[in-house]
């Protein structure tokens, strides 16, 4: 289990904040959807290579459920 934090804003249709998970602290990149299911991105820089968490949420009633995107690692 990974505790994972969230400091979010709703600015109109957008989604503004950061994310910090284990040692990493991203800034939200980008946002889309709607309270009833969204997609967050966050990015940030480790080292010279950027590094980006992807999650899916969504607002029910007044509970934010929000889960983590694991993308596929490129080689």
């Amino acid at each position: 289990m990974r505790r994972t934090y969230f400091d979010l804003k709703q600015e109109g249709s957008r989604i503004s904040g950061h994310i910090r998970s284990g040692q990493f602290y991203y800034e939200v990149s980008e946002s889309t959807g709607s309270p009833d299911g969204f997609t967050l991105t966050g990015s940030m820089m480790d080292g010279d290579t950027p590094r980006h968490a992807t999650y899916q949420g969504k607002l029910a009633g007044e509970e934010l459920q929000i889960a983590t995107h694991r993308r596929p690692m490129l080689r």
